[in-house]
């Protein structure tokens, strides 16, 4: 195995700032995918966040049903089996109107956006989104 000889120090990570460290929100998070869906709400329970997680369209509904507080965000995978979610955020914002959405895809940004599956003004991340990411993406929706 070779690797490259190099003269200068590795590069410091960048700093964080203000908008990405985190909140207190409430976040209703929605991921099929039970490993990512455990990975991604210690992410955001760690930066301050309150999450409630559904492993699906149904679930999140009843989960948002029987919470009595607000909440501020739905984050939500757009691909799904059963309600996808571009429907779920249809009903969720029927039955909370100020609940701003985020969406999240493995798929590219373009694919989504190209085939109608999301509006153009639609909060998008793409998968796999690191930490900072994601928190980045977070603040700026709910700003």
């Amino acid at each position: 195995m070779y690797l490259p000889l190099v003269d200068a120090a590795p590069a410091a990570p960048p700093a964080l700032d203000g908008r990405d460290q985190g909140g207190t929100e409430t976040i209703l998070f929605v991921e099929d995918e039970p490993a990512l869906r455990a990975l991604t709400k210690r992410i955001l329970s760690s930066a301050g966040y309150t999450v409630l997680d559904a492993g699906s369209g149904d679930e999140a509904l009843s989960v948002l049903a029987a919470h009595d507080g607000p909440v501020h965000l739905l984050l939500t995978d757009v691909v799904m089996p059963g309600m996808n979610g571009r429907e779920l955020a249809t009903r969720v914002a029927a039955l909370r109107p100020d609940i701003r959405a985020l969406f999240a895809s493995g798929y590219t940004d373009d694919a989504i956006f190209r085939h109608g599956v999301l509006d153009d003004g639609s909060r998008f991340i793409s998968k796999p989104y690191t930490p900072g990411e994601l928190r980045r993406k977070i603040r700026e929706a709910l700003s």
